[in-house]
């Protein structure tokens, strides 16, 4: 499904730090929002829509109209809308390979899994991929002990975390 992004000021919230926050929902009768802190002045929201429409049939009106029936109450009611900066249409895709071992080859980051930019999930699923528990641990574990446990259990530690 593609994810209609919308970028705007002011944000949905006062920040109360300049660390980044960001929310995922899904309700299962209006689909994906996300939003997505920016900076003190900034916001970015995601909603998930239909692959065939087009930027055109989003004015801003509309697209806080549907924000707000995907978000819980309080948070809606909270929500400062403002003119958009930014609006696109993206064409969105994940693909989990499962399992991410095939004999001696080992699957990870991309060529294991392809998620959205939106989770932000990426870098920090590669990264645990290979370097901070499981194949590099389950690699130095088979070379000091020849046992084969950790290297057998990859994928499925890797997969448990997608």
């Amino acid at each position: 499904m593609p994810s209609f992004k919308q970028e705007a000021a002011p944000p949905h919230r006062p920040l109360r730090s300049h660390r980044r926050q960001e929310r995922d929902r899904v309700r299962p009768d209006r689909s994906h929002e996300r939003s997505d802190g920016r900076s003190r002045s900034r916001s970015r929201y995601y909603l998930q829509c239909a692959l065939d429409e087009r930027i055109e049939e989003w004015p801003d009106q509309r697209f806080w109209d549907e924000l707000r029936l995907r978000l819980d109450p309080t948070a809606a009611a909270q929500l400062v809308t403002g003119a958009a900066i930014e609006k696109s249409i993206a064409p969105l895709r994940s693909f989990v390979a499962e399992p991410m071992r095939f004999g001696r080859l080992f699957l990870a980051g991309n060529a294991a899994h392809i998620v959205p930019p939106t989770g932000a999930k990426g870098l920090n699923l590669a990264a645990s991929d290979i370097h901070f528990h499981y194949l590099s641990t389950a690699l130095i574990d088979y070379y000091a002990s020849g046992k084969a446990m950790e290297l057998d259990a990859y994928s499925a530690k890797c997969l448990r975390r997608i």
